[in-house]
C-alpha cells in the first residue's frame, strides 16, 4: 500500500510557513518610483545625507524634482540658505534601499556637501568661492568656472573638477579617492593615503603627501 507524502504539521510545518512568507516578501514587487517638486525657500549650496545621485543645474530658475520608492522616506529643508536633503535611517529587516534621483537648478551655487554613498554632478558653477566636501565613497563631478575652489574628500569617492576651472584650489584627500582639478595660478594639496591627483592648468604647486598616492602636473589640459 502506497502512503501519500504527508502534509508538514507541527513546528517543521510552522517553519516551512514561515520562510515561505518571508521569502514572498522579499521577493515581491518593488514599489513603483514616485515625482515630486517640491517648493522650497532659495538656497545657494546642497547638503545630502545617505545615498542618492544628485544632478544640478547652476544658472536657471530654482527648481528641486526627486525621484525616489519612497519620497515619504525623504526629508528637505532649507537651514541658512542651505538646502539640506536626508534619509533618516530605519533598522530592521525589511528597511530596504530607496533609490533616490534629486534633479537641482539654481541661480547660484557656492557649497556642496557629500555624506555617504551620494553621487553629484553639477555644471554652470560661477561664484567667487567655492567649496566641496565628500565623506564616504560619492563621487563629485564638477564643471564651471570659480576664482578659488577648496575641495575635500575623505573616503573612497573620487573628484572630477577638471573641467571646474580655478584660479586657486586648496584640495586635501585622505583614503583611496582620486582627484583632478584646474587651477590656474596656485594649487595647495595634501594627501593622505593611496588617493593620486591630476593637475592641470599650469598652477604653482605645493604638496605633502602621506602614503602611497601621486601627484602628477600635466603640462597642457589635453
Amino acid at each position: 500500500m502506497t502512503t501519500p507524502y504527508p502534509h508538514a504539521t507541527g513546528r517543521t510545518g510552522r517553519t516551512a510557513a514561515t520562510a515561505l512568507a518571508l521569502a514572498v516578501l522579499a521577493t515581491g514587487p518593488a514599489l513603483a518610483d514616485q515625482t515630486e517638486t517640491r517648493p522650497l525657500p532659495a538656497f545657494h549650496g546642497v547638503h545630502m545625507e545617505g545615498h542618492g545621485d544628485l544632478e544640478i543645474h547652476v544658472g536657471g530658475d530654482q527648481r528641486v524634482t526627486l525621484t525616489a520608492d519612497d519620497l515619504g522616506k525623504v526629508e528637505t529643508e532649507v537651514e541658512d540658505g542651505i538646502l539640506k536633503i536626508r534619509q533618516p535611517t530605519r533598522r530592521g529587516w525589511f528597511s530596504g534601499d530607496n533609490d533616490l534621483d534629486i534633479e537641482i537648478s539654481v541661480a547660484t551655487l557656492d557649497e556642496i556637501k557629500l555624506s555617504g554613498s551620494g553621487d553629484v554632478e553639477a555644471e554652470g558653477i560661477d561664484t567667487d568661492t567655492f567649496t566641496l566636501a565628500v565623506s564616504g565613497s560619492g563621487d563629485a563631478e564638477l564643471s564651471g568656472r570659480c576664482t578659488s575652489a577648496k575641495l575635500s574628500m575623505s573616503g573612497s569617492g573620487d573628484i572630477d573638477a577638471k573641467d571646474l576651472l580655478a584660479e586657486d584650489v586648496v584640495l586635501s584627500i585622505s583614503g583611496s579617492g582620486d582627484a583632478s582639478v584646474h587651477a590656474s595660478d596656485t594649487l595647495q594639496v595634501t594627501v593622505s593615503g593611496s588617493g593620486d591627483v591630476d593637475v592641470y592648468g599650469g598652477p604653482m604647486v605645493r604638496q605633502r603627501v602621506s602614503g602611497s598616492g601621486d601627484v602628477t602636473v600635466h603640462d597642457d589640459d589635453a
